[in-house]
């Protein structure tokens, strides 16, 4: 409702694979949602920033929920309010809820589209694209339009060896912003369903 104004949420990518390892969040983006103006902005926190974590010291931003939930016993709870509460401390913004997934979660919501349509803007090569089982492959994907299956859409999400953080975090806005427009051009029962 239009009786909340505006919030900001954290947007986020868990690595998480097992349950004896790291827990980092290696997509995090901070989206400010207001509801007057029909406007969603967002920005992106490259994830080896180094930063204060309330409660723990200084570490990698990407750190921060992995803290919080280890503290609690893998709580997830405890993990956004240690990654919310630093996002504050840095950056004095205050934070109203979070989205977050996991790889696999993410490949499950872009292949329940169908995939997503990207125009990719340059050639994009990594010969040692890290996979699920530490190890490594190799990814190219051309320029140009792409229809993305849920498992591309990730590899093309975080790669980083050609281009870095800042190609890294472009290609996240990219997809995300094309998963928003098709999720806006979906009819209200299409929708549900998807949902």
């Amino acid at each position: 409702p239009k009786s909340l104004g505006t919030m900001n949420f954290i947007v986020a990518g868990l690595d998480y694979r097992n349950e004896w390892e790291p827990e980092n969040t290696d997509v995090l983006m901070v989206a400010r949602v207001d509801l007057l103006a029909n406007t969603v902005r967002a920005f992106s926190i490259p994830r080896d920033l180094w930063v204060t974590i309330p409660g723990f010291g200084e570490d990698k931003i990407t750190s921060a929920y992995q803290f919080g939930s280890d503290s609690a016993g893998r709580d997830f709870k405890a993990g956004v309010a240690s990654l919310a509460a630093t996002i504050e401390a840095n950056f004095g913004i205050a934070i109203d809820a979070s989205v977050m997934t996991t790889f696999g979660g993410f490949e499950q919501v872009v292949d329940a589209f169908g995939g997503v349509h990207v125009d990719n803007p340059y050639d994009l090569y990594d010969g040692q694209y890290p996979t699920a089982d530490y190890g490594m492959k190799e990814i190219w994907y051309p320029a140009g339009p792409q229809l993305l299956s849920g498992e591309q859409a990730l590899e093309f999400c975080r790669t980083r060896h050609q281009d870095g953080d800042d190609g890294r975090t472009m290609r996240q806005r990219m997809v995300l912003r094309a998963l928003l427009d098709e999720a806006r051009a979906l009819d209200s029962e299409t929708l549900q369903a998807l949902v």
